[in-house]
């Protein structure tokens, strides 16, 4: 996944001129989702599914997880991704990636005083 920080697309996007921003955001202004993104990330960290599946008792079925995982089920809320975010002790960066990859609204940061 070929990221960059928003510093740099800023920086990119303002040295366009009109006819090659079109062309810029035709290329690179959407992503495809890729419902095997929770699959990948639990096995390069070595989670067992049946582990994410114990974290979700209570919360979503068993079946459900298993098809979420499995990428069966392509389309889960926000809530549902944002449990098996958890369920995976994602971090926050993590978290966004995989709430961007379903096109869900990303976390909103913020410290109040």
């Amino acid at each position: 996944m070929n990221e960059e920080s928003t510093t740099d697309l800023e920086h990119i996007v303002s040295q366009l001129k009109p006819n090659d921003l079109h062309n810029y955001i035709d290329k690179y202004g959407s992503t495809n989702n890729n419902p095997k993104l929770y699959f990948d990330y639990i096995n390069e960290w070595g989670i067992p599914c049946s582990d994410i599946v114990r974290h979700c008792e209570g919360l979503l079925s068993k079946s459900y997880v298993y098809d979420l995982i499995n990428a069966v089920k392509q389309n889960p809320s926000r809530d549902v991704v944002l449990i098996l975010c958890i369920c995976a002790r994602m971090d926050r960066k993590a978290t966004r990636r995989m709430l961007e990859n379903y096109g869900l609204p990303t976390l909103k940061g913020s410290i109040k005083e």
